[in-house]
């Protein structure tokens, strides 16, 4: 019991700037070298430092080793509600797919996720960036293929483990963290951007905020230009969502709190006309796979509602490997009630758990299976008992000890702290998961066209 209880300790990370102002602009660092200037102490980004130089003979040939390995398959049947959407679309030439993503820090980098969201989008239609988190969640916090900025004195809450969980409200919404400010000027801004190719275009906004009682205002500016004042008072605290629908095109959308009460934001989607993939990008540093379980349901099912998704990723696992609170047992139970929290707004939404890619263990040379192992296991039973498709992402990065021979080439691909990818290596990453994804999706397709789906 005291295990279990223990599993379950988090702690509410509020952070606050007075004054602070944080801004996001490399939106091309995925694509590009990036400048020293660029750099932070991200392990990302010092890691990043070292990703220069020519690619040798041996780790072109790991490479193609390595891709002629990955015989892991992604069923058709389990995804078939996501796919009938795309081919829906497709056929009318209108509408979005959206995808939401949940995960660690491997999802919270957006490097990976970037792979996939583009390779979807180039191959469906850029439907917009989709979801982005408002105020100032983490220092590092940089979503890829689009301009965030906040200013002002922001105090964002988010879940993080082993601490006093009467802290908590579980107030955090789609992405599991919120900001919050009774500051008048304090503001967050997006903007589209022309710099990679994709997300450079909106036709609406979208702000996902807390409604509650004694709720402040804030006013929405539009290139500059002041269009609307949104008050967040409410009788009873929900979620509430405010649309504003503009001209298809390149847009700065900045929220500015006007400081008659305290404002809690989730964060803006951006979006377009379509017909296009949405995919965003839900992941929160030092996340476990049942950490959305101290999220408020109601909040959590209400937002996941609204966005409407086709399909629902999970990939976690990292963390839990070095965690001495939970079994196998006690692990399943609690992968089981996340997938039934994520889910529970959108029913009828395909799902896809992509398990945690590989990593050095700390373990006796003669202990197998590692905890490691076992946690994927887990999650592969789950995902098969419970309707899901499943990616094994350790198979794929070339299995058990993968992670050192990635952190070997010549540029890594993987950091030297064991757990980690660098940017080449996430971009490597997620155009091998994509590639199953789209290879699915083209058996479905070709049943479909054949009308051979044979219950799909």
């Amino acid at each position: 019991m005291l295990l279990f209880v223990a599993g379950l300790l988090f702690i509410s990370c509020p952070v606050q700037k007075e004054g602070s102002v944080h801004a996001n602009t490399s939106v091309n660092d995925f694509d590009a070298p990036a400048s020293e200037d660029d750099f932070d102490d991200s392990p990302i980004a010092v890691d990043l430092q070292n990703d220069s130089g020519g690619v040798d003979e041996n780790t072109l040939m790991l490479r193609q080793e390595d891709r002629n390995a990955t015989l892991v398959s992604l069923g058709v049947e389990p995804l078939a509600p996501f796919f009938d959407q795309i081919v829906q679309m497709k056929r009318t030439n209108k509408g979005l797919v959206r995808i939401l993503h949940y995960g660690d820090s491997h999802t919270a980098a957006d490097f990976l996720t970037t792979a996939i969201r583009r390779r979807l989008q180039k191959r469906f239609g850029d439907g917009g960036r989709g979801f982005v988190l408002f105020g100032n969640p983490w220092r590092t916090y940089g979503p890829k293929d689009v301009i965030v900025r906040s200013a002002g004195p922001w105090k964002s809450e988010r879940i993080l483990i082993a601490a006093d969980a009467s802290k908590l409200d579980g107030i955090y919404g789609l992405g599991g963290i919120s900001a919050k400010t009774g500051k008048a000027g304090a503001s967050s801004t997006v903007k589209t951007t022309k710099a990679t190719g994709f997300g450079r275009k909106v036709s609406a906004f979208e702000i996902f905020y807390l409604a509650q009682p004694g709720g402040g205002k804030f006013k929405l500016y539009l290139d500059g230009k002041l269009k609307e004042i949104v008050s967040t008072a409410a009788k009873i605290m929900h979620s509430e969502f405010y649309r504003l629908e503009v001209p298809e095109k390149g847009h700065e959308l900045e929220l500015r709190v006007v400081g008659d009460g305290e404002v809690r934001v989730f964060g803006g989607v951006l979006e377009n006309d379509g017909p296009g993939i949405v995919y965003d990008t839900l992941g929160i540093n030092g996340g476990f796979f049942y950490t959305p379980l101290r999220w408020d349901a109601d909040i959590l099912a209400q937002q996941v509602e609204r966005r409407n998704p086709g399909l629902i990723v999970t990939m976690y696992g990292t963390n839990e490997a070095d965690s001495k609170s939970i079994n196998e047992i006690t692990y399943k139970q609690k992968v089981i009630k996340a997938m039934e929290r994520l889910r529970a707004g959108s029913r009828d939404a395909a799902c896809l758990m992509l398990g945690p890619p590989d990593r050095k263990m700390h373990r006796h040379p003669e202990e197998k299976p590692s905890q490691l192992d076992w946690i994927i296991n887990v999650q592969e039973e789950v995902a098969d008992e419970i309707g899901c498709d499943f990616i094994n992402v350790r198979e794929i990065m070339g299995g058990d000890g993968s992670h050192e021979k990635w952190s070997d080439m010549s540029p890594p691909l993987a950091q030297r702290d064991g757990i980690h990818l660098t940017v080449a290596g996430y971009r490597e990453l997620g155009e091998r998961i994509v590639k199953k994804i789209i290879t699915a999706y083209e058996i479905y397709e070709g049943a479909e066209l054949t009308g051979e789906k044979n219950g799909f």
